[in-house]
């Protein structure tokens, strides 16, 4: 027995009477709350002679059909909204430690020294690598000197004006006209140089 009062080896057939299913409609045990949701209002005609089959529901508001994994999947964890700089920070190339890292930045979520301070931390305020302005994730990776320097030397030779700003990085990533295989080492010189200057 469990918390319904149903044998855990019952049939259908043996909690169904003719004025519904045999389920306590007192108890509030979550269990049984959740039981008596699931259950259709009308049971089965238990007297019916045909053999008995499983219906799958994809999604609760379609028909049952046959079962998928990647339908469930979608049903559970719906796709979030693509953002603007998804293709600057995961494509194939990448290298998924330096992806990770632009991705941190790109949603604000690097442990600055601006956050520090914000949590009540007591740090200093200025920049670690520069010594001047305040630390922040723009400042950091696209203001600070010692950063500037950095990707500036890296595409020195290439003729390419880098951005100064964490939201110019996506619009210049799609503007630059080259093939895709420069286009993609440009990606990847940035995700590298990000990831460096914060190790």
């Amino acid at each position: 027995m469990n918390v319904s009062g149903i044998p855990l080896d019952a049939t259908v057939s043996s909690v169904v009477r003719e004025d519904g299913w045999s389920v306590s409609r007192r108890s509030r045990h979550p269990i049984l709350v959740t039981l008596r949701d699931v259950l259709p209002a009308q049971p089965p005609d238990v007297h019916n002679i045909e053999e008995d089959y499983y219906l799958w529901r994809n999604e609760v508001n379609e028909p049952p059909s046959p079962f998928l994994l990647s339908r469930l999947w979608t049903s559970l964890y719906q796709e979030p909204p693509r953002v603007s700089w998804y293709k600057a920070v995961w494509f194939g190339k990448q290298i998924p430690k330096h992806g990770f890292i632009l991705w941190l930045v790109m949603k604000e979520r690097m442990v600055t020294r601006d956050r520090m301070r914000s949590w009540g931390l007591d740090v200093a305020a200025e920049c670690l690598l520069c010594g001047q302005n305040e630390e922040s994730t723009e400042h950091l990776f696209f203001q600070c000197d010692y950063s500037l320097t950095v990707l500036r030397t890296m595409f020195a030779r290439s003729g390419i004006d880098i951005p100064t700003q964490i939201a110019m990085v996506v619009p210049w990533i799609i503007s630059i006209r080259l093939d895709r295989k420069l286009k993609t080492i440009c990606k990847l010189l940035i995700q590298a140089a990000v990831y460096f200057i914060w190790k």
